[in-house]
């Protein structure tokens, strides 16, 4: 029974008392096992889709924001414009960016046309068309299309220039800086005029690095922060691993400060008239306070809009790692970063800190590879220190065949094919194949040849086509591969 749908015919006036004009629910289908609601409805014409938002609000609101909510449209006007067409395209896009993060990357630019039976999306570059061909959300956008009403179309995507388009975006990113940074300056005066000032200059000079005040009262954790609500105030401590400084055209400075408890990290900014303004490295401790943002640029990254800057003095004995046990461990399982996708770190620090906690040995067992040994050696040459030089290998079975159906028979006499395929991409049973191309043998004299293009159903990368040299045009009247 939890597994089943639940057909609903539902009454009119649930929908009439959501303010709905013109939208008919002929049903509702619910399924418990993956919490989704389908709705069959009849519209007038796709400029009333604007109402089903509304009934995902109402119904969002009852429910809970868990519930999947899709439709299943039809028009009674059946004749659709080019215009009408587009909004649909429009609608199902903004959908599929709530559910899809890539989507929300890669389709925030983006122009649509209509060529015949197909819904051309622009984009920016060949990584967005890769990387949304490679998540197939053109399928994902023509079934969205479907459950508007529009059948029968196929999305396919196409690069174009968008440097106008990144310009205005750019220019707004400008004035919301010198906005946000005129803000910050009214409030920090504002506090300034309405608190006097306790402490000296001196004090002042020796721990107050940005805007001329001590930062008073109890700060935060870091994953406390995280849990506050937009504009909330507070005060975070960290230590800053990463400062970055970008001049914007206006010629003020963004400086993007990362801090961490070793535990977690969190990302702060400020707006700056100068570099010089803020003396500021990695490796200090500090105390800021300011606002919470969600960073509409960066993806609604929470950030914390910065107002003021001290430096506290680090204690270097307590931030030093140590190991207290009173016999020491060995590290039989070591991996560098000669361990591809698994270790990150040199093998001369990983020994070098061993070495710092007072071990007395360690083993390397990097996948597959022995290119640490020399390092280790010589991070720990001349100290009381025995490094144990080891590796995981690979297994493989040695008795298994190599070749298929074998035949006890002289290859010179004989005959078989050797082929090869171009494709869309690294892997042959994912990516589509644009050539074939084979030669028939009888042992090592070629007989015959063969080579046929073929068309993938979709435009070719730019670095596949100067990779293969097979363009568009090329293929754009050859057959497909079924």
């Amino acid at each position: 029974m939890r597994n089943k749908e639940i057909r609903i015919r539902p009454q009119k006036e649930i929908f009439a008392n959501m303010g709905l004009k013109d939208v008919d629910v002929q049903e509702i289908i619910f399924s418990n096992r993956n919490k989704r609601m389908t709705l069959l409805c009849t519209l007038p014409n796709p400029k009333s889709l604007s109402e089903l938002d509304t009934i995902c609000s109402n119904l969002n609101k009852k429910f809970g924001q868990e519930l999947d909510i899709s439709f299943r449209v039809s028009y009674a006007d059946s004749n659709i414009s080019v215009g009408d067409l587009l909004a649909i395209v429009d609608k199902a896009i903004e959908r599929l960016k709530r559910k899809n993060a890539l989507s929300r990357s890669f389709l925030y630019l983006y122009r649509a046309s209509v060529v015949n039976n197909e819904i051309h999306l622009e984009l920016k570059n060949d990584l967005a068309i890769e990387a949304l061909y490679g998540s197939n959300i053109n399928l994902k956008l023509e079934d969205m299309l479907k459950n508007y009403g529009v059948e029968n179309f196929k999305v396919m995507f196409t690069s174009g220039d968008f440097s106008g388009e990144i310009q205005k975006i750019d220019d707004k990113v400008n004035e919301q800086i010198v906005t946000l940074s005129k803000k910050a300056d009214e409030e920090m005066e504002k506090a300034a005029k309405a608190k006097p000032k306790t402490e000296t200059p001196e004090q002042a000079k020796k721990n107050i690095i940005y805007r001329s005040r001590e930062i008073k009262g109890t700060a935060v954790s870091i994953p406390d922060f995280f849990d506050l609500y937009e504009n909330d105030v507070c005060i975070v401590e960290g230590e800053v691993f990463s400062i970055d400084m970008r001049e914007t055209k206006t010629g003020r400075i963004i400086a993007t400060i990362m801090i961490t408890d070793f535990n977690n990290s969190m990302t702060a900014k400020l707006f700056l008239n100068s570099r010089d303004d803020l003396d500021l490295r990695k490796g200090d401790l500090i105390k800021i306070n300011g606002k919470k943002q969600l960073d509409k640029f960066d993806n609604d990254e929470p950030t914390l809009m910065i107002n003021t800057i001290n430096k506290l003095e680090k204690n270097e004995a307590a931030a030093k790692r140590s190991d207290s046990a009173e016999e020491k461990m060995i590290e039989l399982h070591t991996h560098s970063k000669m361990s591809e996708m698994v270790g990150v770190t040199d093998i001369g620090d990983l020994v070098s800190k061993a070495i710092e906690f007072g071990h007395k040995s360690m083993a390397i067992t990097d996948y597959a590879v022995v290119h640490a040994f020399p390092f280790a050696y010589k991070a720990a040459k001349g100290k009381d220190f025995k490094v144990i030089f080891g590796c995981e290998m690979y297994m493989v079975d040695d008795s298994a065949l190599m070749v298929r159906n074998p035949k006890e028979v002289d290859l010179e006499d004989e005959t078989f094919i050797v082929f090869d395929l171009e494709t869309m991409g690294l892997n042959s049973h994912k990516h589509e194949i644009t050539e074939i191309g084979a030669v028939k043998l009888k042992g090592t004299r070629i007989v015959d040849r063969y080579s046929q293009l073929i068309n993938p159903g979709r435009p070719i990368p730019k670095k596949i086509q100067e990779l293969t040299n097979i363009t568009d045009s090329m293929v754009s009247n050859m057959p497909r591969i079924e």
